[in-house]
């Protein structure tokens, strides 16, 4: 998994590969240390590139999104491929945290 973080206050965090349980750690210290930061009000996960995703990285996305609410951070899905939007949609985690497909290849 390759993980990318673009921007400051309002900061976009790239996933690109498999966004699973052998790696979602990886994805929860990258949020811990932006949350932590004290500067950033905003993260976007851009989650295009994710080939897969499977209940610990769900659930890695999940927790970040109410630990973020928590400390007045909003966390939110700006882009997914149409696998990981559908996934999110059929377990209604995009009532939680909204997920829209996104054709736009500006940080693929």
């Amino acid at each position: 998994m390759q993980i990318e973080v673009v921007g400051e206050g309002a900061v976009t965090v790239v996933v690109r590969g498999e966004l699973d349980v052998a790696h979602a750690c990886e994805l929860r210290q990258v949020i811990t240390d932006l949350l932590n930061r004290g500067d950033v009000g905003t993260i976007d996960l851009d989650l295009r590139g994710v080939c897969s995703i499977d209940s610990g990285g769900l659930g890695t996305v999940v927790v970040a999104n109410r630990i973020a609410a928590a400390v007045d951070v909003r966390l939110q899905v700006v882009g997914s491929s149409p696998f990981v939007a559908e996934l999110l949609r059929m377990l209604a985690a995009d009532g939680v945290i909204p997920a829209d497909v996104v054709h736009n290849d500006k940080y693929r």
